[in-house]
């Protein structure tokens, strides 16, 4: 664990993803601006058995929040329990915050092509295609409201 004070609020990741690709272990950052302070933690998973190598896969943060506010229980026994703490999954499962973050992915990929529809919508100029097009959005946005309710 690293308390890191910052001169500016907006720091990128970055930086963190730069710190956290040299430790071989896992790493959660306490950020602290002002009187604020927020969790940032690089979800990294073992490529070999001999754990000496790792992939980080998704950095999870907390909102700002004033520094009193700032805590980390220690339940659980792995890294998905601090996990499933910062991003607000609510996990203390490998499997459980691996499954959560392949359904954010596929959310975020269904929400791009979504907005790609619209615009091909818009500018088609024939009505027949506008329609059918139309169709395909409204069958993907009833699969995004899917999505979204199972993550709440």
């Amino acid at each position: 664990m690293f308390l890191v004070t910052l001169k500016a609020e907006d720091m990128p990741d970055d930086v963190f993803l730069a710190i956290d690709r040299q430790m071989p272990r896992h790493v959660v950052f306490v950020l602290q601006y002002a009187n604020r302070g927020r969790l940032l933690l690089n979800y990294k998973e073992w490529v070999d058995a001999n754990k000496t190598r790792f992939n980080i896969l998704k950095t999870f943060r907390t909102e700002w929040m004033p520094l009193a506010k700032v805590k980390l229980e220690l339940a659980g026994s792995s890294l998905e329990a601090f996990a499933g703490q910062i991003s607000g999954f609510g996990t203390t499962n490998a499997a459980d915050t691996k499954q959560i973050m392949a359904l954010q992915d596929e959310l975020a990929r269904k929400r791009r092509a979504a907005e790609a529809l619209q615009k091909r919508v818009r500018n088609e100029r024939q009505f027949a295609k506008q329609m059918e097009l139309n169709s395909e959005a409204r069958a993907l946005k009833r699969e995004i409201a899917k999505l979204e309710e199972v993550l709440k």
